[in-house]
């Protein structure tokens, strides 16, 4: 039984989330539950499996990133629990992956060097 999930950061000016996803193998699935701290100490808790983050093998879950004042996706250590009850059996098996997250928010390269301020438009008619 080989529990593992993959993790992926969707960050764009509307959506900031960790897409996290059920990769596991080699067992009759039944439920999973994430559990997400924080670089700032805030703790996503696991919910409980009456209400599973994944109760299908290879679904995922978008949990919502957690921001700095200036509403950037705060960056350092997470670290991420799995827990996932097997349909045959009534244990847990939790899987625990730990990871520094950096990440900054791409600025605007496009400078104009030009000593220009109108453009000249020029219309040229080649008809004979």
């Amino acid at each position: 039984m080989a529990v593992t999930f993959n993790i992926q950061f969707r960050i764009s000016v509307a959506t900031k989330v960790i897409r996290l996803t059920d990769t596991s193998t080699g067992f009759t699935y039944g439920k999973g539950c994430f559990k997400v701290e924080f670089p700032n100490g805030v703790v996503r808790n696991l919910p409980d499996f009456s209400a599973p983050d994944i109760s299908t093998a290879g679904n995922y879950i978008d949990i919502p990133c957690e921001v700095d004042a200036s509403g950037n996706v705060v960056t350092g250590s997470y670290i991420i629990s799995y827990a996932v009850i097997n349909n045959l059996s009534a244990g847990q098996t939790p899987l625990v992956r730990t990871f520094d997250f950096n990440w900054v928010e791409p600025a605007n390269g496009i400078t104009n060097f030009s000593d220009v301020i109108t453009p000249e438009v020029v219309f040229k008619d080649l008809t004979s």
